[in-house]
């Protein structure tokens, strides 16, 4: 129940052991929300199914009702079907293997994600990666506004520091 996936990451992320590093840091980036910030009026049911997360572009609220529903289902069976018979000849080409299958038996969104991930994995593997990193320079999203705070957290939390640090050092290119 999604209950109990809010409960297992609340588990999983609130107790952390000391010595466990990644623990430590990942109960850093996951926690709780506060009740009540910037709510008027919050359903009791959806208000225990809310949590955090934190990354470079600050704090999101994320609320896990129908979470592992939404995460499961695939396609409804006839859509593969109506884009496979589509005059778009690119479009009917993607979805023709897919509307001859049982779409019942398909696998679910998080198999999909893992193969697909597991196919980045194998492709990055074979290939040389070049980064790029994208910084917000303001929280409003307007243009001409540059807050150096806000850009100095992104910085922070992604490790160009280290990465500039690592390039100082003499070792300007990962061969691995």
């Amino acid at each position: 129940t999604d209950d109990g996936f809010v409960s297992k990451m609340h588990n999983a992320f609130a107790n952390p052991n000391p010595s466990a590093n990644a623990t430590a840091s990942a109960s850093a980036v996951y926690s709780k929300p506060v009740r009540g910030r910037n709510r008027a009026a919050v359903d009791a049911a959806t208000d225990k199914l809310r949590f955090t997360i934190s990354h470079y572009a600050g704090d999101v609220e994320y609320t896990a009702l129908h979470w592992l529903e939404k995460n499961r289902g695939g396609l409804h069976q006839d859509l593969p079907r109506l884009l496979a018979s589509s005059r778009h000849s690119g479009l009917a080409a993607m979805f023709e293997a897919r509307a001859a299958s049982d779409e019942s038996k398909r696998a679910t969104v998080g198999a999909a994600y893992r193969q697909s991930l597991r196919a980045l994995s194998a492709t990055m593997s074979r290939t040389n990666q070049h980064y790029i990193r994208c910084i917000k320079p303001n929280e409003e999203q307007e243009p001409d506004s540059f807050n150096g705070v806000v850009v100095e957290r992104q910085m922070r939390c992604t490790g160009l520091g280290a990465v500039v640090e690592i390039q100082r050092s003499g070792y300007p290119v990962s061969f691995t």
